[in-house]
Parts: structure tokens; C-alpha cells; sequence
């Protein structure tokens, strides 16, 4: 325990968080630019505050939060484009913009139905939805966590050739503000 900011008995764990963000903070403001997760470009001109998070940028509403992991999408081009293709199943983890109105808003219904039809047009589909109640470890924002079950890697590429595709990722950029994906053997869902 240690005394930090007039707080008597902070846990020294808080006042090790805390200087890093500060000297973080201190960093960035010296550097050219900095990657802020993968939501948007900080750079000096930015009005950049030690203590603030991602969502302070929503402005650009994760336009590149979206962007492929090159090296799993290359694993991904290589399963689609083998003999061994097969089912596979997708991890999202979703957090919302407030204007979305996770779960009953009608940005949120609007979203979810566009998907369902992009997801049909490939022969894909959600298997489960479930909102995310807590987070007991880890520092990852989480709304909801879907299952999306996709016949195939090469399926999976293909969701942006879809005529359903910029209605879908169109109400995806109005509703989520962070977004992960997690490929999984397709084999673990229970029959």
C-alpha cells in the first residue's frame, strides 16, 4: 500500500497503472504518432489525455478496428484455398455504441437482420448471441459475444463479394464501437 494523490493506502498496483499512463501520456505527446489500439492514429496535435480511453475517439467509429489481421488471414487464404477447407467457427466479440441500443434499439435489430441475410447468402449462420454480463478478468469492452458457424474458410473471404455486404458492414460501423474475432475449430460445437 502507498500513498498517492492525497489517498492514503492506494493499492501500489494503482500507483504503478497510473505512472505508466502518465509516462505513456508524456511519450506520445513527444512522438510523431502512436496506434491507439486499432481505432485511429494519436499524433501531437491530438488533445491527447493520460487517463482517457479509445471511445474519447469514436469519431472515426473504429473505421480500421475492422481492418484483417494480415497474418491470420493469410493462414485463413491458405485453409480456403487447400483440400483440407472445411467448417469453422467465428468468436465475436462485440461492444456497442450507445446510439445502438444494445440490445432492444432499433440501430442494434437493424444490424442484426442485415447480418442474418449476408450470413444466409453464404450459407453461414449464427448459432448463439449471448450478452456479456461482466468481466471478471481482463480489460477487454464487451456487449455480446456471438457463435457464427461458416461452411468454409473460403466462405468466410467471401462475405464482402456478397450483395447483402454494404447493407451489413454499413449498420455494423453505426453500431459497434470495438469488435474481435476469434477463429475456433468448427468440431467443438456440440451436436
Amino acid at each position: 500500500m502507498a500513498a498517492f494523490l492525497g489517498v492514503p493506502s492506494a493499492p501500489l498496483s494503482l500507483v504503478v497503472r497510473l505512472f505508466e499512463e502518465w509516462r505513456l501520456a508524456l511519450v506520445l505527446k513527444e512522438s510523431t504518432s502512436f496506434r491507439l489500439g486499432a481505432a485511429r492514429t494519436i499524433t501531437p496535435e491530438d488533445d491527447w489525455l493520460p487517463f482517457a480511453t479509445h471511445n474519447r475517439y469514436q469519431e472515426n467509429k473504429m473505421n480500421d478496428t475492422f481492418a484483417p489481421n494480415a497474418d491470420e488471414y493469410e493462414v485463413i487464404k491458405k485453409i480456403a484455398s487447400s483440400s483440407n477447407d472445411g467448417p469453422v467457427l467465428m468468436i465475436n466479440i462485440n461492444k456497442y455504441l450507445p446510439d445502438a441500443g444494445y440490445p432492444d434499439g432499433k440501430l442494434y435489430q437493424d444490424y442484426m437482420k442485415a447480418l442474418y441475410v449476408l450470413l444466409d447468402q453464404i450459407g453461414a449462420r449464427i448459432l448463439w448471441h449471448i450478452p456479456a454480463l461482466g468481466q471478471p478478468v481482463g480489460t477487454q469492452p464487451a456487449d455480446e459475444i456471438l457463435g457464427a458457424w461458416y461452411p468454409s474458410h473460403k466462405s468466410f473471404l467471401s462475405l464482402r463479394e456478397q450483395p447483402g455486404s454494404d447493407e451489413s458492414f454499413r449498420c455494423r460501423d453505426l453500431c459497434v464501437d470495438q469488435a474481435v474475432v476469434h477463429r475456433c475449430p468448427e468440431n467443438i460445437i456440440p451436436k
